[in-house]
């Protein structure tokens, strides 16, 4: 269940963008937001003379876009992705919508950067919003994009997105991509059409099991196995099959300072065209995961 969404802002084009997706979001599951922003350690704050009143006025820019939903606002000092990712928690958000520049580099402490560090640090599933301000969200969400490669965290995503195709009667896409890189390393020990037809057969079952459960939720959709690399054979397939949505695991590592996310759910996030949500495995996920790399 969806009851509460955070939607965290500063203002900028993306974060617009992410409130207008957060509107449609909280119609879809009837829940309530809360808006907040951050003004950063030290009080900068896009170089303006008062940093908490451009806080206010990025808060009340936001909420002009939620429409008629029922909204909570909030203004926090601190350092801004740490801030959200508690905030989230005291708020029991269940799902946390945000702008990303898109940029590249951890290191850039821009929307961006924080939104890679939230991404990695919340325990609740993040939908990040690409934009210049001027893009409308969609009427609907009609087709739902689920990569998976049968892992653990991929699985963690199948749920989340049976839930939201179920709330908006949407489409799912299953998608398993087998990484041409690695059958070129695997390769040099073995033959490689062995290693193409393994890894095709692991991805196939992969798929098979996702639309499994899509059907049983009287859900539609479309399944492939692609070859390429999964970043961009992915945002290939979202232009081509008018995807609205992308919803993917992540590793999901603790602690801001790792700088490792799941690399292909990265560059999604940094480049797809369309709203990517991310998930983290379930803290039991996590453990058995741990336990299964320790061994």
């Amino acid at each position: 269940m969806t009851d509460t969404l955070l939607v965290p802002t500063d203002g900028s084009a993306p974060a617009t963008v992410a409130a207008r997706h957060a509107s449609l979001l909280a119609a879809g599951f009837d829940a309530e937001i809360h808006v907040l922003s951050v003004v950063p350690d030290g009080g900068a704050f896009h170089g303006v003379d008062d940093p908490g009143e451009a806080a206010e006025a990025a808060v009340e820019s936001a909420t002009a876009e939620l429409g008629d939903a029922s909204v909570t606002t909030a203004v926090r000092e601190g350092a801004p992705a740490e801030t959200i990712v508690e905030y989230a928690d005291a708020a029991h958000a269940d799902l946390i919508v945000m702008g990303t520049h898109g940029r590249t580099g951890v290191r850039r402490m821009v929307s961006g950067s924080v939104t890679e560090h939230v991404t990695r640090a919340a325990e609740v599933p993040v939908f990040t919003v690409r934009g210049d301000g001027e893009t409308p969200a969609p009427a609907d969400y009609e087709d739902v994009l689920v990569p998976t490669d049968g892992s653990g965290c991929a699985e963690a995503a199948v749920d989340v997105a049976l839930d939201l195709a179920t709330t908006f009667d949407a489409e799912i896409h299953v998608v398993s991509v087998v990484d041409v890189n690695t059958v070129a390393a695997q390769s040099e020990l073995t033959n490689a059409r062995l290693v193409l037809d393994e890894l095709e057969a692991q991805a196939q079952a992969a798929v098979d099991r996702v639309a499994d459960r899509t059907r049983s939720r009287g859900l539609g959709g479309e399944t492939a196995v692609l070859q390429g690399s999964p970043a961009s054979a992915l945002m290939d397939y979202t232009e081509e099959n008018g995807v609205d949505v992308v919803v993917m695991g992540t590793h999901g590592r603790s602690g801001l300072g790792r700088f490792l996310l799941g690399s292909t759910t990265e560059r999604l996030i940094r480049r797809a065209s369309v709203p990517v949500m991310s998930v983290r495995p379930t803290r039991e996920g996590r453990d058995e995961r741990d336990e299964r790399d320790g061994e």
